[in-house]
Formats: C-alpha cells, structure tokens, sequence
C-alpha cells in the first residue's frame, strides 16, 4: 500500500471537494454519466459527461465536459489516451523498474489544449525503500515543462515509522522560487480512525484533520484550519475555516457524497 505524502490525508480532501495541489477550485459537478467496457483483459475503455457549474464574476456558469479514455496493459507498460472535448493527454506507466532496497516505478505523459494553444510534458518517478527496523520512506518526484519554457519541479517525502506515524513534506520550485511548501504528521493506525496536522508555510495556514469510518458504507471528514496570516478572516470574523464531507454508499452502482465550507 502508497504512502506517499498526499495520500496521508489523501481521503479526508476526497471527502471535503479540496485540492491544495491546484491555484484554482474545479467546477463543482452537478452530475456524471460514465459508460465503462472492458473489450480485452488487457484492455478497458470508457466515456464520460460531466455537467458542472461555476461561478464567475457573480454569476453561475454552466458547462459540459466530455471525456473518452483507453487503458492499454502489455509488454509490462501500461498506456493511457484521454480524448476530451478541451484536451488531448497520453501517459506511459511503468512498475517495478527497480525492486529490492528500493522499489522505483515511473511515468512520462504530454498534454495538449490546442484552444488555448497549451502544452505540457510531465515526468514522474515514484520510490519508496524497503522496511529498516520499521521505517519506511515514500519518495516522489515530478518535472513539468510547459510551452512558455518554464520548468516546475515538484517533490513529496514521507517518512513512515510501523505504517501509523508520518512525517511528510512538500514543495514546488520552478527555479526561481518556491510556489508551494507544506510540512505534515499524520497518524494511521489499523481502524476506523486517522488523522493529520499540516501546514502551509508559505501562506501560514495550519490544519488539524480527522477521517471517520462508521461502517464499509460510509465515511466521514472534519479539517479545521487556521489562517496566521496578518488580517486573515474567516468563520464569524476569525482566522478559522471549518470544512467536512461524507460519503454513503447506498449500493453498489450507487454512492452519496456531501460536503460543508464554512469560514
């Protein structure tokens, strides 16, 4: 099982609609129809609208995406082709490049927006050791480069002791600067409970978060941030951001998913 730094509190920003990885918010969906085939075992497909809304200068704005996908899995490669209504992607993955004291896997991808005249190119490389006396490291490392030249470098370190207690960071650097650094604990332990503090150093925001699992079919998240910054407000006037989100799985075919902001 990954541990890298963001799946720490990869669920409880699953649950919460947050993405601290992104300068801007994604469309909130207001429904999604996804058709799925699997033609070959080592092929599947799938198609996918997504009807979604925003708001953009006071006012609502709605929009529909469309999305075509084929996964290919052969010859140890696994290859993905996303065919979207507003981008063309291909990923290359590759597992178990390296194995033994460390285990290196890999991916290369490029995306292109032509409306926009956009275009980037991504290489990644995951890693993690082997267990030294009950210490893990989770490494991962992520180069982006862009049609206006620009380099953006990105890495993710989490260090595990027994699987349960995490010490975690991360920054992005595009050469000149750091765009985002945070530090994060979290606590994992076998159960229905876990939780996380983390901290934006940049922006001078802390977090405490808890996940909850009632049962297999439901499951719960409260983070509350507070804001250090000078004049931050929030909730009622204070430096406080109160987010939860839930998630049901009335069937099978069918889950249930809410979240609050407040502050």
């Amino acid at each position: 099982m990954s541990q890298s730094y963001s799946k720490i509190a990869h669920k409880a920003d699953d649950l919460t609609n947050t993405d601290y990885f992104k300068d801007r918010v994604d469309p909130w969906k207001n429904w999604v129809f996804t058709f799925s085939a699997r033609p070959k075992k080592e092929v599947s497909t799938s198609f996918t609208v997504t009807d979604q809304s925003e708001w953009k200068e006071g006012a609502e704005i709605t929009s529909r995406k469309t999305e075509s996908k084929v996964s290919v899995d052969k010859y140890d490669t696994k290859t993905h082709w996303t065919f979207a209504n507003d981008k063309f992607a291909l990923k290359l993955e590759r597992d178990d490049i390296l194995k033994g004291d460390v285990h290196l896997d890999a991916d290369v991808a490029v995306e292109s927006k032509p409306a926009k005249d956009e275009w980037k190119v991504t290489a990644c490389a995951h890693a993690h050791t082997k267990d030294f006396s009950g210490v893990r490291a989770f490494v991962n490392n992520h180069v982006e480069y862009n049609q206006k030249k620009e380099v953006l470098y990105k890495q993710g370190l989490n260090i595990a002791h027994e699987g349960k207690h995490h010490l975690g960071f991360y920054f992005e650097h595009d050469t000149k600067d750091f765009k985002r650094l945070w530090a994060q604990l979290g606590f994992t332990p076998e159960g229905d409970h876990s939780g996380f503090l983390r901290a934006d150093l940049q922006k001078h925001l802390v977090s405490l978060g808890h996940i909850r699992k009632d049962t297999k079919d439901s499951c719960h998240a409260v983070e509350v941030t507070f804001n250090a910054a000078e004049g931050a407000k929030g909730l009622l006037g204070y430096p406080v951001e109160i987010k939860t989100g839930d998630e049901y799985k009335l069937s099978d075919s069918t889950h249930f998913k809410t979240s609050l902001r407040a502050g």
